[in-house]
């Protein structure tokens, strides 16, 4: 977003970390309910999509090679209607204009 090119080692490291988290949420947190704390939506789930949600902004979608999550965000952005792309907008917005200068 800067212009600058990244540090190869601090994005390589926060890869690594994120996989970590991600690993976790699957195989803890989703692994035998529909959200993270139980079978309804709950705050939790709200704060983890809009950190998951980021990354997007960048052109990146961290989630699409990892069907569980995949489906927990799609449980997520049903439960929310509307209010999940309305809140995503910037988020939105800031991908299509990175994925427009490639």
């Amino acid at each position: 977003m800067t212009g600058q090119p990244a540090n190869t080692a601090k994005l390589e490291k926060a890869l690594s970390d994120l996989n970590g988290t991600l690993d976790k949420l699957e195989n803890m947190f989703l692994k035998r309910q529909a959200f993270l704390c139980g079978d309804d939506i709950s705050l939790a789930d709200l704060l983890a999509i809009c950190e998951l949600m980021q990354p997007m902004s960048s052109g990146r979608d961290i989630l699409k090679d990892r069907p569980k999550l995949m489906s927990w965000r799609g449980r997520v952005q049903s439960a929310l209607s509307d209010s999940f792309d309305e809140a995503h907008t910037i988020v939105y917005r800031l991908r299509d204009k990175f994925t427009a200068k490639l």
